[in-house]
C-alpha cells in the first residue's frame, strides 16, 4: 500500500509522541529508511517528506493526552541504498557478534554467506534508478568487488541481472543484499519476480469465472427454454 507526504510525516510524529510517552527523558530520533545522508535519491514522495521532516524540527502534536511537542530530527550517520565494501567476513554463528562489535563498520566491511573471508576492490556506484519491482545501479569497478544493498534479503522472488544473466544474490549481514561483480563499468538490475502471483491471478479469475458459470447456468438454460 502506497503512502502519501502526509502520511508519512503523520506516522513519524506519531512514532516519535509514542517512543517520548515511553522514554521522556530520551531523545527522539525519526528518519526515513534508505534516505540518510543522499537526499537526492528516491521517489518523489520520500524526498518531499525528508525535506519537511528537516524543516519540521518541531511541530506540535495532538494526542489522547494533549497537545505534545515532537521534535524530528535529521538522521546523519545511515549507510547510502547501495555500497561497495573492501573486506568480507564469512558468515557463521558468530554473525550477530560481528555485527555488534564496536570496530564493525558497515561500509568497509560485510559479513556475507557463501564467501570466503577475502578482501576486494572498492568500485563505484554511478547511479541509482529505484522502482517498486525494479532496482537498477550503474557502477564501476577496477577489479572485482562486492556490492551491498539496502533491502532486505529475499532471494524467492527478488533476482539480479547482470548483461542478462541472473547472478547470485548473497546474503549480507544477517539481512541484506550482496552481489559479487566483475570488473568494468556495468549495471546490476535487481528485479521482483512476480510471476507466482500472475500464476495465482490467473487460477483465480478462472475460479471466479467457473462459479459465475456454475451459478448462472440453470438461470440461462431455463430462459432459453421459455423463448423456445
Amino acid at each position: 500500500m502506497e503512502c502519501g507526504e502526509k502520511n508519512l510525516i503523520d506516522f513519524s510524529e506519531m512514532g516519535s509522541a509514542l517512543y517520548r510517552s515511553l522514554f521522556p527523558d530520551d531523545e527522539v530520533k525519526v528518519s526515513l529508511l534508505n534516505i540518510g545522508s543522499e537526499e537526492l535519491k528516491g521517489t518523489e514522495t520520500l524526498k518531499n517528506t525528508h525535506s519537511k521532516l528537516i524543516l519540521e524540527n518541531e511541530t506540535i502534536f495532538q494526542s489522547v493526552n494533549g497537545m505534545k511537542n515532537v521534535f524530528i530530527y535529521h538522521l546523519d550517520l545511515s549507510n547510502p541504498r547501495a555500497w561497495f565494501v573492501r573486506d568480507v567476513i564469512k558468515e557463521d554463528q558468530n554473525l550477530y557478534n560481528y555485527l555488534n562489535a564496536s570496530a564493525f563498520n558497515p561500509l568497509k566491511t560485510a559479513v556475507v554467506d557463501n564467501l570466503e573471508n577475502s578482501r576486494y576492490s572498492v568500485g563505484k556506484i554511478l547511479n541509482i534508478d529505484w522502482d517498486t519491482e525494479k532496482i537498477i545501479i550503474d557502477y564501476e569497478a577496477k577489479e572485482k568487488g562486492i556490492l551491498v544493498l539496502s533491502e532486505i534479503y529475499y532471494p524467492e522472488r527478488w533476482k539480479a541481472y547482470i548483461d542478462n544473466e541472473e547472478v547470485e544474490v548473497l546474503k549480507a549481514n544477517g539481512v541484506l543484499r550482496a552481489v559479487e561483480i566483475e570488473a568494468g563499468a556495468n549495471k546490476i538490475i535487481f528485479k521482483y519476480d512476480n510471476s507466482l502471483f500472475k500464476i495465482l491471478h490467473t487460477i483465480s479469475n478462472l475460479v471466479v469465472l467457473f462459479i459465475c458459470i456454475y451459478l448462472l447456468h440453470p438461470k440461462v438454460m431455463g430462459l432459453l427454454k421459455n423463448l423456445r
